[in-house]
């Protein structure tokens, strides 16, 4: 029959209940706690050591973290991440798809690209522009300051000077 008892229970060795075990209020363990099949817990868990997990960790909810996430290994992100705050990348970023930058790119060292570099809007570059290959403006090309050509220069359409030609060597062809 049932046992009732109104002060502690001491047990030497071990317990064994081929039952539900129901606890009403805390339980401290003293020793570790080996649990052989699934464990719900209906409330919240609270972990004031270190926590290993020797297998996968599955969350269906958010997961929230209060200090650093250091990850050893890939990070696979099935969705979006997002970042609040400053982000620093340790090593080489690597894009697979589309990057849509929606602030300002500061790129402190060279920029390689190993495709057509399309830029819609104004475009300032300080300092000089050095280009090896063919270049086609398909508008007005403007040059403020003084400009070399060190080579010929090839016009099909007609060449329109609004101040003076000097030449210097070689003379005119006609």
């Amino acid at each position: 029959g049932a046992a009732t008892l109104s002060s502690t229970l001491g047990v030497t060795g071990a317990g064994f209940f081929s039952s539900t075990l129901g606890v009403q209020g805390n339980t401290d363990i003293t020793g570790g706690l080996g649990v052989t099949g699934a464990t719900t817990l209906r409330s919240t868990l609270g972990v004031t050591g270190a926590a290993t997990l020797s297998s996968t960790l599955n969350v269906t909810g958010a997961g929230f973290f209060a200090s650093t996430l250091g990850v050893q290994g890939a990070l696979d992100v099935t969705g979006g991440l997002g970042v609040t705050g400053a982000t620093t990348l340790r090593s080489t970023l690597g894009v697979t798809g589309a990057a849509t930058l929606s602030s300002t790119l500061n790129v402190t060292g060279a920029g390689f690209f190993s495709s057509t570099l399309g830029v819609q809007g104004a475009t300032d570059i300080t300092g000089g522009l050095g280009v090896t290959g063919a270049v086609t403006f398909s508008s007005t090309l403007g040059v403020t300051g003084a400009a070399t050509f060190s080579s010929t220069t090839t016009h099909t359409g007609a060449a329109l000077f609004s101040s003076n030609v000097n030449i210097a060597g070689g003379g005119l062809g006609v």
